[in-house]
């Protein structure tokens, strides 16, 4: 089992990976059927994924936005983008 720190920045690297462009910016669909599979997970609401998706909210590395498509809706922080690490920006 991964530690919730581990998972959190994979989240955060797939939901990036998948993201879509909004007015809001690089809008981060992080209850995904394609992110969530990806991670290995079944369900989006599983208990590890909550606590990894709540672990980045507590960290402010990302903050909710309501583009009025879905629920789960999240852009990523300038702290998030530094946490992720190196990772192309395309």
């Amino acid at each position: 089992m991964r530690d919730r720190e581990e998972l959190a920045r994979l989240l955060l690297r797939k939901g990036y990976e998948h993201r879509a462009q909004f007015n809001e910016g690089d809008v981060l669909f992080m209850r995904d059927p394609t992110v969530v599979r990806e991670l290995g997970f079944d369900n989006p609401d599983s208990e590890a994924l909550v606590a990894a998706r709540h672990y980045l909210e507590d960290h402010d590395y990302i903050e909710r936005v309501d583009i009025g498509v879905a629920a789960g809706t999240f852009v990523i922080t300038e702290a998030g983008t530094t946490w992720m690490g190196n990772f192309p920006k395309t």
